[in-house]
C-alpha cells in the first residue's frame, strides 16, 4: 500500500470519529505500519491527510462582503441567491473583503455569483476602454 491509500482510509475513519476513537485509529495505523515495515510512510500519510482536510475546507461555499453593513443591506438577496445556487443547507459565514468596494460575492465549488461593485466597476472600465 502507498501513503495515499493509507491516508484515504484514515481520513474516512476520522471524519466522524470522537477524539478517543481518532487516537485509537492513529495508534492502530502506527502499529500496522511498524508490523509491515512501512514506518517511513507515516510522514507522507500525515501530509496527504492534511491535504484531504484542506481540500474539504476549500470546497466550502464562501460569502464575501465589502463591509459589515453590507451583510444586513444585502441579506435578502444573499439568501435568495444562495438558495438558487443550491446552498440552502450549508452554514454560510460572510467574510469581509474590502477590495469588493460594495455588494457581495458568493463562491461554491462550481459556481460564482458576483454582485460586487468591484465587478461592476471593472465591467464599466472594460466597456469604456474598448
Amino acid at each position: 500500500m502507498n501513503a495515499d491509500t493509507y491516508a484515504q482510509a484514515l481520513y474516512a475513519l476520522l471524519k466522524d470519529a470522537s477524539k478517543a476513537q481518532a487516537s485509537g485509529y492513529i495508534d492502530n495505523l502506527r502499529g500496522l505500519l511498524k508490523k509491515r515495515g512501512h514506518e517511513q510512510l507515516y510522514p507522507k500519510i500525515v501530509a496527504r491527510l492534511e491535504a484531504f482536510v484542506t481540500q474539504e475546507h476549500d470546497t466550502a461555499s464562501r460569502i464575501s462582503v465589502a463591509k459589515e453593513s453590507d451583510i444586513a443591506e444585502f441579506k435578502d438577496e444573499i439568501l435568495n441567491t444562495a438558495r438558487e445556487m443550491g446552498l440552502q443547507g450549508q452554514t454560510l459565514t460572510p467574510s469581509i473583503d474590502d477590495t469588493l468596494v460594495g455588494g457581495f460575492r458568493i463562491e461554491s465549488t462550481d459556481k460564482l455569483y458576483d454582485a460586487s461593485y468591484k465587478r461592476a466597476l471593472l465591467d464599466m472600465y472594460r466597456k469604456l476602454t474598448v
